[in-house]
């Protein structure tokens, strides 16, 4: 999985462009989409959001022929680089939690949980099984606050935080190579750079334990 930085707000756009030009490089490009809740004159509506603001995910095996196949796009898109690297992939445990939480859908739909002797426990949705992802949680904006350092270049970070014993990351979490490359490079992207959140926010409705 790559990731490839555009103009915020032109995701939807520029996904469709980056398969008409992939010429079978990628087998689908998306923006992650997340389900945050809002309120609006006293209601509550739950709405669809992109995730990441600025990027594109492009699943594919050759990321060489993707760059090559992608210069017709160079003045609107461009590869999230590491220093040192021909074009930096995610890491295989971040592109797998990413798939984990979107879904076929590419969309982290509202999970629901509890917090029980202080302890969050999620019951149903994405988050269900990753509560070691979850930094921070606002009860009333309904949202919980992902660890950065799970989502490598969509964050600026690196090296898998969902837990040794979760199923995205089944290896002990640590510094990976590509990870203190990204973190030396900050000139990976040109002035195009997105917006990055501190933490990813996604919808987590917390009720009462019964």
């Amino acid at each position: 999985m790559c990731a490839v930085a555009v103009r915020a707000g032109h995701e939807d756009a520029v996904a469709r462009r980056v398969m008409r030009a992939a010429e079978g490089a990628a087998t689908c490009a998306y923006a992650l989409r997340r389900a945050a809740f809002k309120r609006e004159g006293g209601v509550w509506r739950q709405v669809n959001e992109v995730l990441f603001p600025g990027y594109v995910l492009v699943e594919t095996a050759d990321p060489d022929l993707l760059e090559k196949n992608l210069q017709v796009l160079a003045r609107s898109v461009q590869l999230v680089r590491g220093a040192g690297e021909a074009v930096a992939t995610l890491e295989p445990q971040e592109a797998a939690l990413i798939r984990q939480l979107g879904g076929p859908a590419h969309a982290v739909e509202a999970s629901v949980g509890c917090i029980v002797d202080g302890r969050l426990r999620v019951s149903a949705g994405p988050l269900k099984g990753l509560e070691q992802l979850v930094r921070k949680v606002d009860r009333h904006r309904r949202a919980a606050y992902l660890n950065p350092a799970a989502f490598g270049v969509l964050t600026g970070t690196g090296a898998c935080a969902a837990g040794e014993n979760s199923p995205a990351c089944p290896v002990p979490p640590r510094p990976s190579i590509a990870a203190q490359r990204r973190a030396r490079s900050s000139t990976a992207l040109s002035a195009q750079k997105p917006v990055r959140p501190r933490m990813p926010r996604v919808a987590l409705e917390v009720v009462s334990k019964t």
